[in-house]
Parts: structure tokens; sequence; C-alpha cells
């Protein structure tokens, strides 16, 4: 009688990963892949096959002549083997080979849908997976790496906060240990539904006629503002900041003004506010008196020279005086006897 045990041995690449004729035997806890044949089993018996990763083979598992009893199971604790080509379901067989409790090399099943808003966070997709020898995954996003990391072989959680509103296909691949990989997809949507909001509600506004009008507007979204607008254009502008100014200069009166603004994802709110134009009279205008200046002349002063005239000859005066006095007297006359 022979007895031979294989035991935690990596296999690969051979024409036969493993050959046995013998009686009473254990291979166990061996990685073999990559061979023309993983197991071949020939004229042997009383032989357990469990615990091993059998996968990638040409044949996996192969079994003949064999007349005493050869389990591909531990007989005593119902373990059997990982094999590639398993289909998920009931007992694997092959040619001479039953193994009624197998299991998978590479498991790989996709997570369900999910649907979350943008902003929010904590949001992951799990993918089932399970390798009794597992190597590492990578995560891609709409066909482009996402990120990679190692891989121990169960279920695949990837954070998926932080993506773009909108549609989008995760894909991970689940790489075992010999570089064999497997893929599954899923669709991501990543929705807005959430509206700006005013950091301060706008409010009535007042100014007096004549002054320039300004008021700033704040308001915020998870995505970001896109975009601001007014309803008349014609006597006021907006700011891709939100500062409304004046665009003409305003007449005294009410101006009933509506705001819109939107995010990156055209979601809108909007808001009415009056814009008051106060009357400011004119200022009174009070006439200003210019003082007269008085001119004084200035005199000149004169020098008067008195000459005292020499004495006067009466002689000649005296006979004037009696000459007049002699034709007054003759003119008196002649106007006496006219009268009479």
């Amino acid at each position: 009688m022979t007895r031979s045990h294989v035991e935690g041995n990596t296999l690969h690449h051979n024409q036969i990963g493993v050959i046995m004729r013998v009686i009473w035997g254990n291979i166990t806890d061996n990685l073999i892949y990559d061979n023309d044949y993983g197991i071949h089993l020939s004229d042997s018996g009383i032989i357990m096959v469990w615990g091993n990763d059998i996968g990638w083979n040409d044949i996996n598992g192969y079994g003949s002549g064999n007349n005493d009893p050869t389990y591909w199971y531990n007989y005593y604790t119902d373990e059997g083997n990982h094999w590639s080509d398993y289909d998920g379901s009931g007992t694997y067989t092959d040619t001479g080979v039953n193994d009624p409790y197998p299991s998978k090399s590479l498991d790989l099943n996709a997570s369900t849908y999910l649907t979350y808003e943008f902003g929010d966070t904590g949001n992951t997709m799990t993918w089932p997976a399970y390798a009794l020898n597992p190597w590492k995954y990578e995560v891609y996003l709409d066909d482009v790496s996402f990120y990679n990391a190692t891989w121990y072989g169960t279920d695949i959680v990837v954070d998926v906060d932080g993506i773009d509103v909108g549609n989008h296909e995760m894909m991970v691949i689940a790489y075992h240990i010999s570089g064999h990989s497997t893929n599954e997809t899923m669709d991501l949507d990543v929705v807005d539904s959430t509206y700006p909001f005013w950091v301060e509600t706008p409010t009535d506004q007042e100014i007096d006629d004549g002054l320039a009008f300004s008021y700033q507007l704040n308001a915020t979204d998870r995505s970001g503002i896109d975009g601001w607008a007014l309803n008349d254009t014609t006597n006021f502008q907006i700011s891709s900041t939100g500062l409304i100014t004046n665009a003409t200069d305003l007449a005294v009166g009410d101006y009933g003004l509506n705001i819109s603004v939107w995010d990156t994802n055209g979601n809108t709110i909007s808001y009415v506010i009056k814009i008051r134009i106060l009357y400011v009279a004119p200022p009174t205008t009070t006439p200003t008196t210019t003082p007269t200046t008085a001119t004084i002349d200035t005199i000149t002063p004169t020098t008067t020279v008195t000459t005292t005239p020499p004495p006067l000859d009466m002689g000649p005066l005296t006979i004037l005086i009696v000459g007049a006095g002699g034709a007054i007297l003759v003119i008196v006359i002649v106007i006496f006897l006219k009268k009479r």
C-alpha cells in the first residue's frame, strides 16, 4: 500500500499540475492553475481531494481507473474544492470527478442600483464577491479608472461620494492571485433636486431721487450658482455675483423687480422685491444782494486870489447915473400919458 500527500503547493504552467497513482492519500490546500491538467488521478483509490483552488487549466480534474473510493471532497467535513469553471449550482462534475461541495475560484456579483442626491455623503455600492486566493480589484467610472485597492477576498464596497450629477456606469474588476479576473457593472444615478437658497432673503429697497442704486444679493447651492436674471432690464442690471445696479437714471416712483437665480443643474428660485425712488425737493434759492460801494469824489481845493480893485473914479459914474435917471423919468411920463 502506498500512502502519499500533496499539500500547500502552488502548481502552474505545467503539463499536469498533480498526477498520482497511489492508494491512500490526501491532496489538499494546493493552488493549481494554468496547466494542461489540474489534477490527474489514475489507478488510485482511497484518496481525498479537498480544499484545493483549481482553475483555468485545460482540464481542471480528471480521474480514471480508480477502483477504490476516490473522494473529491473531505469525507469527514464535507469540504470540497474551488473550481474556476464551476457555475455556482449543484455538484461539480468532470471526467471521473464528482465534488458535491464545490465553490468558485473567483466569484463576483453586481451591486444593487443606487441613486443619491448630489452633495450627500456616505454613499456606497457593494459588489458581493469571494475568492480563496484574491489579489486586487479595480473600479471604473464610465470606463475611466476610478480607483483600485488590494482585495482580501470578501465583498467589495465602493465609495461613490462626490460624483457629478448624471447617469453613470460603475464597473468592478476582481482579480484572482493567478492574474485571472472577472467583472460586473451597475448603473449609478446622481441627481440634483435641491434648489438654491437665500443666504439673506431679499428685502424691499428705498433710495432718494438722483442717487445711484446698488444692492448685493446672496444665494448658495451645493452644485454652485450658475446665473442671475431680472425681469426689468431697462432700468436695472445684475452681475454674475448678484449685484443689482441701476441701468439708467431712475424716475421717482415704485419698481417691482423679480429676481431669479439658478444652479449649475438648472434649479431656479425667484423672489419679488419693490424698489422705491423717493422724491427729494430741490433746494430753495435765496436772491443774493450785492452791497453798493460808495464812491467818494476827491475835491481838489482851489486857491482863490482876491485882488483889491483901485479906487473908483466917481465923476464919470455920477454923470452916467444922472443921465440914466433922466431917461427913466422920460419913459415913465410917456407911459402915464398913454394910459390917460
